[in-house]
């Protein structure tokens, strides 16, 4: 393995590793009240879970 690819399988293993401004996991998923609220002081409807959601 020559050093360019041991140095991009060190980045890669730390990228997998590291999250994202020191969060131990992912946020929960906001609640309908609190997207219906957004939704209002932005005027305009967020996208949903995927163009072929059928939860909403």
């Amino acid at each position: 393995m020559t050093e360019n690819e041991q140095l991009l399988a060190r980045v890669a293993a730390k990228a997998r590793n590291t999250r994202p401004w020191g969060w131990p996991s992912l946020p929960e998923p906001a609640d309908e009240a609190t997207l219906a609220r957004a939704e209002a002081a932005l005027g305009f409807p967020l996208p949903h879970c995927s163009p072929t959601c059928t939860c909403g």
